[in-house]
């Protein structure tokens, strides 16, 4: 690249070096003539007040006595004195009566002190004396000494710079003609020179600087020619097509690869073809058009999809990025890599087709599986509507049964009883005649309350319960449940019941009987599967505006495997192996349990382990301002 025509010319170092010297001299000589002179002010003034005051005393003591006496010719003498001095500008001398003695004024510049003196003897005063003291003698004396220190340092000056001007052509003219050949040697192009020696000291480290940077551009060249070799490689041997082409479309560069995808076995051959204007590829001119305001508007454009003309006609689908290289805001080159996606495109396309048949088929299963759904939902309707007709009609012939039972077993105990103590053959009769009526009232009092419940869940599921809610005090409901399993806790002497209550508790809003419900059917049950331990009620707030109660025992506990289904309708815990000889239940208490918490939004949970007890707990809401 040529030198601008607006670069200054090249300067002389010698020449340089000479007028820095004389420059830094120069300045060198102001500055201590600048220094001295102003030394001289200050010490002048100094000189001159002390000279006036020795002056005036002086003065006054020669003069007493003289204008005492009237010896004006005297006085005369001392002022003529004072006159020859060059520093004494002017004098008068006054006697007592006023009368001018003596008078003289030099009219020097510089008058700079004046002193007043009053003569005085033996403590009458005799007269007056004014003097003034200039530094115009002084001034000149001092300047005409500067001048001539200036003048020798001028003259010291010129012979340094001279001597040094020789010492310069002497000893810079060789190393710097050396590190001239050595710089255009390299500007040349050869790097391949041993190691370079200058032929003075001073200049060893700029040729050391020279070579290492003739070491390193030869290294760079070297890095330059493999990475060129590999861009070569990668370029010739690419999987995608490489093309660069100039924004009116002609194609200045293309890979085999980009050739081949168009359908030439060279890009040669693509070049002397239609390929050699990127326009005439595009199935769709107006697809280029909207890459290259896209590539202008963002600098570039990744996975722009469009279909090129292949030579022989056939379409091709390919996904495009490129980027744009830019000279003072205009784009002059477009660098894109080209990947033909024809065959993702076709398998994309059968991917959808597959797929939408597959939503098709989806469609149609779920239309079906709905209406089975529905036919079950009506068939489960249906049997709940049964079973809630069978139960109601069950109920009431079920309540003869029992009483007629329980009157059978009460007039045979009373009336045939005290017979059967005769008969030994009659009394075993009676007893088991006795067992086959208590089981026939045990057994139709359990269905008797798997009726109820399940009754009781049906009108909650259908939503055809009546819900008498108001503000409850859960301490107060708590001592209810437990006054209400007092009689079963009574039968379980080895079953210890403890309660632990948070005071201040805020109240629920539900139904109290729905609520009595819940923890009876707990309690009962932890009184039930706890032959021998503790039972501990206890009531909390836990801070998220809902009120915890926690029913927790240490009894045999529930199988891991039956914890996520224990709330489930009609699931009862297998337990053969060690409460064989604790009746059943009907497997619809904590189903029940379960929709009534979460009718008034809360929850309840279930945590055991075998052999260890289990803690069932219960969430609810706290009563609102405005539910009472």
């Amino acid at each position: 690249m040529s030198p601008s025509t607006n670069s200054p010319a090249p300067t002389s170092l010698q020449r340089g070096l000479l007028i820095s010297l004389a420059v830094v001299l120069l300045s060198c000589t102001l500055i201590l003539v600048g220094a001295a002179y102003a030394y001289y002010l200050i010490t002048i003034e100094a000189d001159i007040e002390e000279h006036a005051d020795q002056y005036a005393e002086n003065l006054s003591i020669s003069m007493e006595r003289l204008l005492w006496t009237l010896d004006d010719e005297a006085v005369i003498n001392v002022g003529m004195y004072y006159k020859s001095l060059p520093d004494v500008s002017a004098l008068r001398v006054m006697n007592s009566f006023g009368d001018v003695v003596f008078f003289f004024d030099k009219e020097l510049p510089d008058t700079v002190v004046t002193r007043d003196v009053q003569v005085l003897y033996q403590g009458d005063v005799v007269g007056f004396v004014r003097l003034a003291l200039s530094t115009a003698p002084h001034t000149a004396r001092n300047m005409e000494l500067l001048r001539t220190a200036m003048i020798l340092v001028l003259i010291v000056g010129g012979i340094m710079l001279i001597f040094t001007y020789v010492i310069l052509r002497r000893f810079l003219r060789r190393p710097l003609s050396h590190l001239n050949e050595l710089a255009s040697t390299y500007a040349s192009g050869e790097f391949d020179l041993e190691e370079p020696q200058s032929p003075s000291r001073e200049f060893q480290g700029v040729v050391s600087a020279l070579s290492h940077m003739g070491r390193t551009i030869r290294a760079q060249i070297s890095e330059l020619q493999k990475a060129e070799a590999a861009y070569r490689s990668i370029f010739e041997n690419t999987a995608e097509g490489l093309v660069q082409t100039l924004p009116d479309g002609r194609v200045s560069k293309l890979n085999p690869t980009m050739a081949q995808m168009l359908g030439h076995d060279s890009p040669e051959q693509a070049f002397a073809s239609q390929a050699a204007t990127s326009a005439g590829v595009y199935a769709d001119p107006s697809r280029r058009k909207e890459l290259l305001e896209q590539v202008k508007k963002h600098g570039e454009v990744r996975s722009f999809e469009t279909e090129l003309l292949r030579a022989d006609g056939e379409k091709i689908v390919v996904s495009i990025n490129s980027r744009g290289t830019f000279e003072n805001g205009e784009l002059v080159l477009l660098d894109s890599v080209v990947e033909n996606i024809t065959e993702r495109k076709q398998a994309e396309a059968a991917l959808q087709a597959a797929h939408q048949e597959l939503e098709d088929r989806v469609e149609q299963r779920t239309r079906e599986l709905q209406q089975a759904n529905e036919r079950l939902r009506n068939l489960d309707d249906l049997k709940s509507a049964l079973l809630s007709a069978v139960s109601h009609d069950i109920r009431t012939p079920l309540t003869s049964v029992l009483g007629f039972a329980k009157l059978a077993s009460k007039d045979f105990t009373k009336f045939f009883a005290p017979e059967q103590g005769v008969d030994p053959a009659l009394e075993a009769k009676g007893e088991r005649i006795l067992r086959c009526l208590d089981t026939i009232v045990e057994e139709g009092e359990r269905l008797t309350r798997l009726i109820n419940d399940y009754l009781d869940l049906t009108k909650i599921e259908s939503g055809r319960i009546v819900w008498n809610d108001r503000d409850l005090d859960v301490g107060e409901l708590v001592a209810r449940a437990i006054k209400a399993v007092e009689f079963v806790i009574e039968e379980a002497p080895h079953v210890e019941l403890k309660t632990s209550f948070q005071e201040g508790l805020p109240k629920i809003h539900a139904d109290e009987d729905r609520m009595l419900q819940v923890l009876v059917n707990l309690l009962d049950n932890a009184v039930k599967y706890t032959p021998e331990g503790e039972i501990l009620v206890s009531t909390r707030f836990n801070g998220e505006n809902m009120l915890e109660i926690r029913i927790a025992d240490t009894g045999r506990g529930i199988p891991e495997p039956d914890l996520p289904m224990v709330f489930d309708k009609f699931h009862q815990v297998d337990r053969e192996d060690t409460l064989g000889d604790i009746p059943k239940g009907t497997g619809l208490g904590l189903a029940i349990c379960r929709q009534i918490v979460e009718h008034y939004g809360g929850r309840i949970s279930v945590d055991s382990t075998l052999g260890r007890g289990s803690v069932f707990t219960i969430v609810l809401p706290v009563a609102s301002a405005d539910s009472a």
